[in-house]
Formats: C-alpha cells, structure tokens, sequence
C-alpha cells in the first residue's frame, strides 16, 4: 500500500491503522475506505479475484463506493517494461 501511495504521489491513498501483535508492530489496511485519483473505494482482498501470468506484477483492487466499478492497481517489480495477462477468476 505504501508503495502505490508513493509511485502515484498520493493519489491511491487509504488509511492506516495500528496493531500490537507477538512479533512486533504492524500498520493494517482495509478497515476504512480510501481514495483513488480522488474517487472513494473499498480495498478488496480476494485472491480469487484474479491472477497474473507475470510474477513481478502485483496487483492491489478496490471498489467504487456506489459499486459500479472495480480498480486495479498494478505495480511492477523490476526496473523494465513488463507484458502481462490479467485472468479473472
């Protein structure tokens, strides 16, 4: 999440919140919707949802609040342009 936030300079945005568990301290997402190049959206974290033939392709999904459209952020892992078919599940 911090990595789309930072390559879109703050337009895929969504709030933190803060957990305590055994291993240390860790920031969760998904408990408030967010925004996405100023629309509001719901993190959607299915890993059902689709795939990707492409393994340095991550992807990040989200709901419009009137649900009516679906948002897919991808982001690549390496430093070159990549080719890659998204499959719905």
């Amino acid at each position: 999440m911090a990595e789309a936030e930072l390559r879109s300079e703050g337009e895929v945005l969504f709030p933190r919140g803060f957990v305590t568990p055994k291993v240390g301290p860790h920031q969760t997402y998904g408990f408030m919707p967010g925004k996405i190049y100023g629309e509001e959206a719901s993190l959607v974290m299915r890993d059902s949802l689709l795939k990707t033939d492409e393994p340095n392709i991550e992807y990040i999904t989200a709901l419009s609040s009137d649900h009516k459209r679906l948002f897919i952020v991808l982001l690549n892992d390496v430093n070159q342009p990549l080719k890659s078919t998204l499959f719905w599940m």
